[in-house]
């Protein structure tokens, strides 16, 4: 498909609207497209960026009482109504008012649909339930609301398969596994050969991280647990002769990488470094630091990265800085 059939289907994806072929289809145009893929790496972000505004966002002080003014003017709007009618001559008054009370009616419940629809946004908005609980019963009181419940189309389930981005639990699974041998790669160090053509296969090209004291010792692509995202692993071992962890266990750094938009990490601390927006935190004793993709060229992103560690959280933000 062109670029022209393939952008506007860039937000029916991010919506999960696409059946699973329509996603496939999407995905394996990103794949050698960077005009489209960093629209749709802009798409995402942006979706994010309105997540994290969302999350802070609250309703402004007299809310509640524009809202009751809006309403107040809609019932005096269908008592004007009212009132001209009146002066329909008596013949036709009959069919006049019939067709009023329909008129007005449908206004009135239109007016409560658009004003429920903008309360029930904003609270999903501020996830704060309680900002028109007070007076929401006597502003709609004669309104009924009924909830439907949608059942999204098999496909649409179907395409979250193909879209789905890998997320931090993903990636600290596959850590432990790693760490347990389950997945441990063989010794040697990766060539650059070998980085190459894996960047090939991943479609983005490959960060090699300089990290002082550790080597890479393997690189491959692997699946999440899930089966439903895929992730470049780097694997860090540290270097014979170096000092281990106080636990006597071999310290591993592993480095996950994903092209823009492919791979989310909640809930970490945020820092700014030399323009860099780096993100830090700790969970389940495993370090944690997590570099989003940045724009290198007009069409051309880095790829987003993610380091788990059993070292600590600082040292492994020092080697982190200081690779850079």
């Amino acid at each position: 498909m062109s670029c022209a059939e393939i952008k506007p289907k860039l937000e029916l994806m991010a919506d999960d609207e696409l059946n699973s072929e329509q996603a496939a289809t999407v995905l394996s145009h990103l794949d050698v497209c960077s005009a489209c893929n960093e629209q749709w790496y802009a798409i995402l972000h942006l979706r994010q960026a309105i997540k994290e505004r969302a999350a802070s966002f609250r309703p402004s002080a007299d809310f509640e009482s524009r809202l009751l003014k809006a309403v107040q003017a809609e019932a005096q709007i269908s008592a004007n109504a009212v009132e001209q009618d009146a002066l329909l001559n008596r013949e036709k008054r009959s069919k006049a008012v019939a067709d009023l009370k329909g008129s007005v009616s449908w206004k009135i419940a239109a007016s409560l649909l658009i004003v429920g629809a903008a309360v029930v946004t904003l609270i999903r908005l501020t996830g704060n339930n309680q900002i028109i609980s007070s007076s929401s019963p006597s502003l709609l009181n004669d309104a009924t609301i009924r909830p439907v419940k949608i059942t999204p189309p098999p496909e649409t389930v179907q395409s979250r398969q193909v879209v789905a981005a890998a997320s931090l639990d993903d990636a600290m699974k596959n850590f432990d596994a790693y760490l347990q041998g389950s997945a441990r790669a063989t010794a040697g160090a990766a060539n650059s050969s070998e980085i190459a053509g894996l960047s090939e296969r991943a479609g983005f090209k490959i960060k090699t991280m300089a990290l002082e004291g550790f080597k890479l010792s393997s690189a491959q692509i692997v699946s999440t647990a899930s089966g439903k995202a895929q992730l470049v692993r780097l694997c860090y071992s540290r270097v014979k002769g170096k000092k281990n962890g106080a636990n006597g266990k071999n310290d591993s750094i592993i480095c996950y990488q994903a092209a823009g938009g492919k791979l989310i990490a909640d809930g970490l601390n945020e820092h700014f470094i030399d323009g860099r927006k780096i993100c830090c935190g700790e969970k389940q004793d495993r370090s944690i630091v997590f570099i989003p993709g940045q724009k290198t060229k007009p069409t051309v992103y880095s790829p987003e990265i993610l380091l788990l560690s059993n070292i600590s959280k600082s040292d492994l933000m020092d080697l982190v800085l200081s690779s850079s």
